[in-house]
């Protein structure tokens, strides 16, 4: 059996990566669905605009 310490470099420079790909995947996911809400309240606006009496 090897004494010391072992070598877990690796391990953490694996999880930072993956904890990166997982926060970049969770950004991008919430920018399309603000674009996609920000769309949408702006077509309801103009049903709004379109119905409202006259």
């Amino acid at each position: 059996m090897p004494d010391g310490i072992p070598d877990t470099l690796s391990y953490m420079v694996l999880g930072y990566v993956l904890a990166g790909i997982v926060f970049s995947v969770l950004l991008i996911y919430l920018v399309a669905k603000a674009r996609r809400i920000r769309a949408e309240s702006k077509m309801l606006d103009e049903l709004e605009s379109d119905n409202s009496p006259r």
